[in-house]
């Protein structure tokens, strides 16, 4: 069976080849491992992600969570080793209050909602980050429906 890795540049590969799952005896530069190790990060982190969102059940309002989607409605993610994802986070949110008073649009106090964001670790900023874009783009649904909102966020009421 032969694999062809989506991976072209050079820094993207070698993220691969870093990681540290390589407990397996097989070639490690083969077309065939890297594909394996590539399978197995993505569970892993699919795992993690899910975790993460469990351990976020009712840590933000309905209110806080519909500031939360709009900060990242015309933004993409690309992760950077020098950018902190909670600052990210709490960048992008204190713009979308600044500029766009999402914070009073959906009645979230923008002051709790920070103080919030600043308590999160690195990867719990970045499952909040794309518990966002869960909402915008899930699959065969309405984003921005109360019900999507409250299934990412595990929010068990509206607030």
């Amino acid at each position: 069976m032969q694999f062809n890795l989506p991976i072209k540049r050079e820094r993207d590969l070698l993220a691969v080849k870093d990681f540290p799952f390589n407990h397996i005896s097989e070639n490690q530069n083969s077309p065939t491992f890297l594909a394996f190790k590539t399978i197995k990060m993505t569970k892993m982190l699919k795992y993690a992600f899910e975790k993460t969102k469990k351990e976020l059940a009712n840590y933000f309002t309905f209110n806080e969570a519909c500031v939360i989607i709009s900060a990242f409605t015309s933004f993409c993610y690309s992760p950077h080793p020098e950018i902190n994802d909670n600052d990210y986070l709490q960048t992008q949110i204190a713009d979308v209050c600044r500029y766009e008073d999402a914070h009073i649009l959906y009645g979230a106090s923008q002051e709790q909602l920070m103080e919030k964001l600043a308590k999160l670790t690195e990867f719990q900023a970045f499952t909040v980050t794309f518990m966002a874009y869960e909402v915008l783009y899930c699959k065969n649904k309405i984003p921005f429906e109360d019900s999507i909102i409250k299934e990412v966020f595990n929010i068990s009421e509206c607030s």
